[in-house]
């Protein structure tokens, strides 16, 4: 489903994404979306980072995967 929506969307949000971060992580870069990762949303240690390489280790509690991208989408 994620290869389909980066073909057709501009922004995707992935909710659980620690379960599969490095597939997820992989899908979206090889389509050109920058990726920022947000961590224990919702709570006090609540975080945003440009998902860099060191983050994709980074397994966290509620979790998602914000990806984006301009200008690119296919027409359709």
């Amino acid at each position: 489903m994620l290869g389909r929506a980066r073909d057709l969307f501009e922004a995707i949000v992935v909710l659980k994404a620690s379960e599969n971060l490095g597939e997820v992580v992989r899908l979206l870069r090889e389509a050109g979306f920058t990726l920022f990762y947000a961590r224990r949303c919702f709570m006090g240690e609540e975080e945003i980072l440009r998902l860099g390489d060191d983050v994709v280790d980074r397994r966290d509690y509620f979790s998602m995967v914000i990806a984006l991208r301009r200008g690119k989408r296919k027409p359709g």
